[in-house]
């Protein structure tokens, strides 16, 4: 029998072959605000190159840790992209990993979990071993908040997706059921990030929803992306001669990631439902306003925001992992197309 995991990790990696739907609104309709400064590339050097780099935070120092799942290690970068330090191995172990895929950061403090597992590590970030312990469920994304609490993104089959806060020995200290439930597991999977002013903002990865709350557990509102479709497409699949149609579960992403910004400007890092997939990033705020589509100069496989307001992204192939400082820039009228 296929395992509750096996099939967890199968949803999630799932992607889809389909074309985009060319749905999305053209930038030229869009006020573009932000532009990007590259700073920094990492994967170049022969002695930091990354099999497959998962996650990248910022920490509040201007260095960067990077996740890296073929090289079952974490790998810490000083502010001008040198390897400083690396941590890992494949293992069950402390200080081990079988696919480190979630990353939080909080000042000093480092939180890492293998994807759609429950084991949950903590270290310093110079990478000292502090603790482990497991959470309620399978891990799909994990974000401190200002007090540095760690909120856990929870999935289990056939239950409603959750958010947990955790203090650092993994106490449960509240828990946050998710609003728009579906009866599809896969629709189920969600990503999040919390901003300054303590909002909590929850995408969903394979329908077009986001959820805002606040830090007490109150539900605030959920919106839809405008220039995205409302609903996934889902093909007729036959269940057999004679019992008719049955849809099919949806094989494309909306989203691949989410992130915040200092000004609490949300940035979603659309798939296949726009023009440019894995580049156009829908740049909205609390009431779901769209003010930018901002379109990345490669396709990215990851995004997050650090406290510097830097845009950190994944190349696609998850060999690279680009550094560009965000510019907010009300005057700016036009944008480069990016390479396809």
């Amino acid at each position: 029998m296929v395992s509750q995991k096996s099939i967890i990790f199968f949803l999630i990696i799932s992607l889809s072959s389909l074309a985009s739907w060319g749905l999305a609104l053209t930038q030229s309709e869009i006020k573009p605000l932000y532009d990007l400064r590259e700073l920094l590339v990492l994967g170049k050097q022969s002695s930091a190159l990354f099999l497959s780099a998962r996650r990248v935070v910022g920490l509040t120092d201007a260095t960067f840790i990077v996740s890296d799942d073929l090289e079952y290690k974490l790998k810490k970068f000083d502010r001008k992209g040198n390897l400083a330090t690396e941590i890992g191995k494949r293992g069950r172990n402390p200080g081990e990993f079988l696919d480190p895929s979630c990353l939080a950061v909080h000042e000093n403090i480092i939180a890492v979990a293998d994807l759609a597992m429950t084991r949950v590590q903590l270290f310093t970030s110079d990478f000292q071993y502090k603790s482990t312990f497991h959470a309620r469920g399978l891990v799909l994304d994990m974000c401190f908040d200002r007090d540095g609490n760690l909120w856990i993104g929870i999935f289990s089959m056939r239950k409603e997706p959750i958010l947990v806060k955790v203090d650092l020995n993994g106490k449960v200290l509240q828990t946050i059921s998710l609003k728009n439930r579906s009866n599809d597991d896969l629709e189920n999977i969600f990503s999040f990030d919390i901003n300054n002013s303590g909002t909590i903002v929850v995408a969903f990865l394979f329908r077009n929803k986001v959820e805002i709350w606040n830090l007490g557990g109150e539900f605030v509102r959920d919106f839809t992306i405008p220039g995205l479709p409302l609903n996934p497409h889902k093909r007729k699949m036959p269940r057999n001669i004679f019992s008719g149609k049955l849809d099919e579960p949806p094989k494309d992403k909306f989203f691949r990631s989410i992130a915040v910004d200092s000004r609490g400007n949300i940035f979603l890092l659309a798939d296949e439902f726009t023009s440019y997939p894995d580049q156009d990033v829908y740049i909205v705020d609390n009431n779901g306003t769209l003010s930018e589509i901002l379109m990345l100069p490669f396709r990215t496989s990851y995004l997050s925001i650090d406290s510097h307001d830097r845009l950190l992204t994944i190349d696609e192939s998850r060999a690279l992992v680009r550094i560009y400082q965000l510019q907010h820039n009300p005057s700016r009228r036009s944008a480069s197309k990016p390479q396809k």
